[in-house]
């Protein structure tokens, strides 16, 4: 390493620049694994409620349809939590607010456990979503520090799919643990883990480097964790360090800004985009058990199959990382988004083979899991710089609309008398708009 590695003055170690500059080292790998660690027991959590819903419906007397509002209270927490916790890392520090909100993640997830009522149900499951809406932003700004900026997107990719290989988990290993135990046991696991998880963690993780420089904390705790991602590299002589936040930070925006300038029609495309695959995806995360069940299946096949779905978009998600930089993003999404509509009418008329329904279950979750992943690079490949956080801001923000729908929408198709094949029939016609969006969009970002 040179002496002057701030490139503005001699002895002040530019971290960014320290980072970028570096070899990956296993102490960033270490970080990665951790956060996915947290992140696979949020997908873990996530998943429970749909898991222990039909059994639920059983044990109480209750409609499985009357268990929409519950499935959509942890999302609509998870949007409250991101709002609200998510940028108090800012303030607290990343490590710091990510763990607490991890704990309350633990701590509403136990309380779930001894609901007695619907209501009961929906607000523990409300609160445990805005735990995670703290812990999701944090866990990924954590990673997203840590690692070289050319390998952002992969490690960031790869340290989300620890969600849904943790809901995966969960349909593994769900009928084993009811049946032995109860459906309570779903969520004593997915509430002991956080918490004993969030106070190693405590002393396992580093804070975020960038709050430590920004909140002028003690250089020798700094220099120690610099000095760990330099490995075998010594750390010059330094009198201090900065940030080097020159074009990172952009001045806030109006959002009437992304309908101006000829973006109205690619930005309505975005946001339907958006929209429209997190409503298939978490229509199949709330209500795949209870449909499969529909079908006739046990309840191990079941879970067994909500476990492969979130395999395929573990396995998808990763694919994809590659396939995309070599062809490019939209392009694929296309094909793969294609595909998983294929996989939804073949789940609606083959779901009496085992060996196909399996198979297309997993194309499922590898189109439309995988393709979660990849949606905000199509936002930021239109959206100029200027008005890119904004763009992003704003997709997600009508992405989560369509996640708290999906619950609710169930409750409404499964009232209104629809067989679990016309639902998959509908999902495959939602994933072929969002390959006509596709088609669309990209004329437009070629222009």
């Amino acid at each position: 390493m040179g002496k002057d590695t701030s490139g503005k003055e001699a002895h002040v170690i530019n971290i960014a620049s320290m980072i970028d500059a570096l070899p990956v080292s296993a102490y960033q790998i270490y970080i990665v694994i951790l956060c996915g660690f947290v992140v696979a027991l949020d997908g873990f959590d996530t998943q429970a409620m749909a898991i222990a819903a039909p059994e639920l419906a059983a044990i109480w007397g209750v409609p499985l349809a009357n268990f929409g509002s519950v499935l959509s209270a942890s999302l609509v927490g998870l949007m409250v939590g991101a709002l609200l916790l998510g940028p108090m890392g800012d303030k607290l520090g990343r490590k710091n607010m990510m763990l607490l909100s991890f704990a309350a993640v633990g701590l509403f997830s136990l309380a779930t456990a001894f609901s007695e009522s619907l209501l009961e149900l929906w607000i523990y499951r409300f609160l445990t979503g805005v735990g995670l809406g703290g812990t999701l932003p944090n866990a990924l700004a954590l990673t997203a520090e840590y690692v070289p900026s050319k390998h952002r997107t992969a490690f960031v990719t790869i340290m989300l799919c620890g969600f849904p290989a943790g809901a995966a988990i969960g349909g593994f290993i769900s009928d084993h643990v009811i049946e032995v135990y109860s459906w309570k046991a779903i969520f004593w696991i997915g509430g002991a883990l956080p918490i004993i998880v969030s106070g190693l963690l405590c002393f396992l993780l580093p804070e975020s480097v960038y709050f430590l420089v920004r909140k002028k904390r003690d250089l020798s705790v700094i220099s120690k964790i610099l000095q760990r991602i330099a490995g075998a590299e010594t750390l010059p002589e330094h009198k201090g360090f900065c940030i080097d936040t020159e074009g990172a930070v952009q001045e806030k925006v109006s959002i009437w800004a992304l309908l101006k300038e000829g973006r109205l029609i690619g930005t309505l495309l975005i946001w339907s985009l958006f929209f429209l695959n997190l409503l298939i995806l978490y229509f199949m995360l709330s209500w795949l058990p209870g449909l499969l069940s529909e079908f006739g299946l046990s309840r191990n096949a079941a879970f067994k199959i909500v476990g492969v779905f979130n395999m395929g978009g573990v396995i998808g998600g990763i694919t994809l990382s590659f396939a995309c930089d070599k062809w490019g993003v939209i392009p694929i999404l296309k094909v793969v988004l294609s595909v998983a509509a294929i996989a939804m009418v073949v789940i609606a008329h083959f779901f009496t083979n085992p060996t196909i329904l399996y198979i297309s279950v997993f194309f499922a979750g590898a189109g439309i899991l995988g393709a979660q992943f990849f949606l905000a690079v199509v936002a930021a490949i239109y959206y100029p710089t200027a008005i890119r956080s904004t763009g992003l801001g704003g997709a997600l923000g009508v992405g989560r609309i369509g996640a708290i729908v999906a619950p609710l929408l169930g409750s409404l198709l499964i009232n209104l008398g629809w067989s679990a094949q016309s639902i998959f029939m509908l999902l495959g016609a939602v994933a072929l708009m969002c390959v006509w969006v596709l088609v669309y969009l990209q004329k437009r970002v070629e222009k």
